[in-house]
């Protein structure tokens, strides 16, 4: 091992065995905590070069392949280009309406907006039924736990009074199925 790696290891178990006494100090970081921390910022940037890179890469080929083509096709080419970026734009703003219509049918309903992806339509009708559907459903999910409790037997009715007798109290035990 060279002088370096030996001092290297002796700073990083002395940064390990020391505390603060002072927490309202800034925080100190192991050199453990240091190469996380830059490793994740080089994954975060070599992601972003990649994802640049391939961009570039793609607008490189497209300048290629139109320069092949005639001035017609070129033309052609680019009104194709435009008119299937602004179809996907179209979409996604009416993917947008069509998620807050579902948002606000849910919140209409008393239902939690987590659920939206689920009742989503191609249209506000069809989204407005299915949240529809989807009440309806959970209200009848709720009749029927409800109905599997009362088959179970109601509970004892209250007197009003704090003190139960000695009967009411082994009737209690006996239908929890504990043993006084």
């Amino acid at each position: 091992m060279t002088e370096p790696e030996a001092d290297s290891k002796t700073e990083d178990k002395q940064t390990e065995n020391t505390t603060d006494p002072n927490p309202d100090k800034e925080p100190t970081f192991t050199q453990a905590d240091l190469d996380k921390i830059a490793g994740k910022a080089r994954a975060e940037a070599k992601a972003q070069a990649d994802k640049e890179h391939a961009k570039a890469l793609a607008d490189a080929k497209h300048e290629f392949e139109m320069s092949k083509m005639s001035e017609a096709e070129r033309d052609k080419a680019e009104r194709e280009k435009r008119d299937k970026e602004l179809t996907e734009r179209a979409e996604q703003a009416e993917r947008s309406v069509h998620t807050l219509e579902a948002e606000r049918e849910l919140a209409k309903n008393g239902i939690s907006l987590e659920l939206s992806q689920y009742v989503i339509g191609n249209n506000t009708e069809e989204t407005v039924k299915n949240v529809k559907t989807l009440r309806d459903q959970i209200d009848a999910e709720v009749k029927k736990k409800v109905a599997e409790g009362m088959a179970h037997g109601a509970p004892p009715a209250s007197t009003g009074s704090k003190k139960t007798t000695d009967d009411s109290q082994s009737a209690l035990f006996r239908g929890a199925g504990i043993k006084k």
